[in-house]
């Protein structure tokens, strides 16, 4: 288990960190399950950053990337 929030709703998928939560689209907004749970796991990949590798920990090559 994850402990983020994810709500759904809107156009566009984020992280919003200050709340601690992912927002995605409804997930008939997707062309497919597979793309939803693709953008639902690259979001939560964002805080990942936040959570395991804060406050510039990661390498410049790394952080450049996120």
């Amino acid at each position: 288990a994850i402990p983020i929030r994810v709500v759904h709703g809107g156009d566009s998928a984020h992280y919003t960190p200050s709340t601690d939560t992912v927002t995605l689209p409804p997930p008939q907004a997707f062309h497919s399950m597979e793309a939803y749970f693709s953008t639902r796991c690259h979001e939560l990949g964002h805080n990942a950053v936040t959570r395991i590798m804060p406050h510039g920990i990661v390498g410049s090559r790394v952080s450049a990337i996120w």
